[in-house]
C-alpha cells in the first residue's frame, strides 16, 4: 500500500476551515464545501446532497462490478431506514466493508479518480480512537464532501470490530454479529441501488438507540450526533 493518496490533504489558504465556515455555496467540485456542512442543526443543502449521492453511485457499481461485501451504515443506513434517503442533516455517507476485502476496495482508487474524486486512507494506527484504517472518497481535493468507508473484520465468536473508531463512536453501538451484515440484499436509496445489510432493523438500534425512528421527538434541538446509546439488551454486543 503505498502512495500519497493515503495521507489526508492539509488545510491550505485555498481550503481552510475559515473559507469553509464563510462559503454560503451552493458548492461544486470547484468550490470548497458549504460552510453549513459543519453544522449538524440545519438541513443539509441540495447542492452537498447530491454530491454524497453521486459518490455513493460511483463507488456502488464499482463494488458490484468487483463482488465486493459492502452495506450502507451509521447515518446513511439511519436515513435509508426513515425515508429511504439522505438524514436530514447527514452530511457525508458511510459505508461498511468486510476487511477480507480490504485490498480489493484499495483497488478502486484509480478508477474512483477518473471521476475527479479524491481518495485517501488512513494506515490501522495503535491508538483505538484515532480514525486509522478509514478510506474517504472526497468530491474532490477542493471539496471536501465525503464518503467515509469502514473495515470490519471478524473476530472467531463471528463479532465483527473495527481496528479504529473516531470520538462520536463512543455514542454509537460498535462491534455487532456478522449475522447482521449478510446475507445483504440490494434496494433503492436516493434512487440508488444499494447494500442493505441482512438485519438492518438491528444494526440501526444497535447504532442509534431504539429511539431511532424518533430521534426528534426524544432529543428536541439535539444533533444526532450528541445522542447518548442507552443501555439495553440490544447492547450486549458492545466490548
Amino acid at each position: 500500500m503505498k502512495g500519497n493518496y493515503y495521507k489526508a490533504p492539509k488545510p491550505n489558504a485555498v481550503h481552510s476551515d475559515v473559507t469553509h465556515r464563510a462559503f454560503p455555496g451552493p458548492c461544486t467540485a470547484e468550490t470548497v464545501r458549504c460552510g453549513s456542512a459543519y453544522e449538524f442543526n440545519t438541513k443539509t443543502n441540495s447542492c452537498c446532497r447530491s454530491h454524497i449521492i453521486k459518490i455513493v453511485s460511483v463507488f456502488a457499481e464499482l463494488a458490484e462490478q468487483e463482488g465486493i461485501p459492502w452495506i450502507i451504515d451509521y447515518g446513511t443506513l439511519l436515513g435509508y431506514m426513515v425515508n429511504r434517503g439522505i438524514y436530514w442533516n447527514d452530511k457525508d455517507a458511510d459505508l461498511s466493508v468486510l476487511a477480507t476485502h480490504r485490498d480489493a476496495t484499495l483497488g478502486l482508487r484509480e478508477r474512483l479518480e477518473q471521476h475527479g474524486f479524491y481518495v485517501t486512507y488512513a494506515m490501522p494506527r495503535d491508538e483505538q480512537w484515532v480514525g486509522g484504517d478509514r478510506m474517504k472518497i472526497r468530491l474532490s481535493r477542493i471539496n471536501h464532501t465525503n464518503c467515509d468507508i469502514f473495515f470490519w473484520e471478524q473476530r472467531g465468536d463471528g463479532i465483527l470490530f473495527r481496528n479504529n473508531y473516531i470520538s462520536v463512536d463512543k455514542y454509537k453501538g460498535r462491534e455487532f454479529p456478522a449475522a447482521w451484515f449478510s446475507p445483504t440484499k440490494l434496494d433503492l436509496w436516493e434512487g440508488v441501488p444499494v447494500r442493505i445489510p441482512a438485519r438492518a432493523d438491528l444494526l440501526v438500534a444497535h447504532r442509534y438507540s431504539r429511539d431511532w425512528n424518533r430521534l426528534e421527538e426524544v432529543n428536541p434541538g439535539k444533533r444526532r450526533l450528541d445522542i447518548k446509546i442507552p443501555d439495553g439488551a440490544w447492547k450486549r454486543f458492545e466490548r
